[in-house]
């Protein structure tokens, strides 16, 4: 059957699957171990973080939670006065540099959360942690002065929802995530709809042939690279994961979402590896 004849039959069956309630589910995010439910986080920001921790919470029928993650959260936020030196061009000094200084506010925030693990009907956590993410901007100056970019720094309710987004995400990453692929459901390809329909069948092996497939047309198709970094990952294989992770983060720009290039990063990190290193074999701190 020819291609063009066997996309809109996936995507009828796709359909199908939708009706019965079975059709995979677009991801654009990391997602929490099945077991793991999403308690309540108190404090500053708590709020903010339980609502994006939830969205990210797997849901998988078949596999029981056995655990709840709950904890308090600490936020922190202040500005400082400080001066930007400009050297400009007067055309009236006849084109004598001048250097002046314009005020501006640096801005800074962070959101941090103590978390635990709990089994289901215990008292005591299995286990604790502690998550932080930092923020720092500054307001005003010349691009202001332009008219460019924004004078006064904004809400700090709004910086403080914004943090609990990305914190969220990082705490998916350490607590261990679900391994799911990213940007399947949303291409329209036919090797990223089929490579979608063997992962819900948990067939891995199966969708990374996909996968290379999409990458012999398109070696810098990040999300492919990325899937297979998750793929290499999850088996163990660390050191090729290391390799997709980062071929994954050069092609960032095709990665839109910034918690799959959060998480490739962060994994990098963790394998002692960061993304500009060329020589693997030097950097085998597992």
């Amino acid at each position: 059957m020819p291609v063009g004849h066997k996309i809109p039959l996936i995507l009828a069956l796709l359909g199908l699957l939708t009706v019965l309630g079975c059709a995979p589910k677009p991801v654009w995010h990391s997602l929490l171990p099945p077991h793991i439910e999403v308690g309540e986080f108190t404090g500053p920001g708590g709020e903010a973080l339980t609502t994006e921790l939830r969205r990210r919470q797997s849901s998988n029928p078949l596999k029981a939670r056995t655990e709840i993650l709950a904890g308090t959260t600490q936020f922190e936020r202040q500005t400082t006065p400080a001066q930007e030196t400009v050297l400009t061009v007067t055309k009236k000094s006849n084109g004598r540099q001048v250097t002046e200084t314009i005020p501006l506010t640096v801005a800074s925030a962070r959101l941090e959360a103590n978390w635990t693990l709990t089994p289901i009907g215990a008292t005591n956590p299995r286990q604790t942690g502690r998550t932080a993410e930092v923020w720092r901007r500054s307001y005003g100056g010349y691009l202001a002065q332009e008219g460019v970019t924004d004078p006064t720094p904004e809400a700090p309710e709004k910086t403080r929802d914004n943090l609990a987004r990305t914190l969220a995400a990082l705490m998916v990453t350490e607590i261990g995530p679900n391994h799911t692929p990213y940007n399947l459901a949303r291409a329209y390809d036919e090797e990223s709809l089929e490579a979608t329909l063997l992962v819900n069948k948990d067939d891995w092996d199966g969708a990374a042939k996909k996968w290379e497939a999409l990458i012999k047309e398109n070696p810098s198709y990040a999300p492919a690279l990325y899937n297979l970094a998750l793929y290499h990952e999850r088996a163990g294989r660390l050191t090729e994961a290391w390799e997709y992770y980062r071929q994954a983060y050069r092609a960032y720009s095709e990665l839109s979402h910034r918690e799959a290039l959060t998480r490739a990063t962060d994994m990098m990190y963790r394998l002692g590896r960061p993304p500009w290193i060329k020589n693997p074999i030097l950097f085998n701190h597992y």
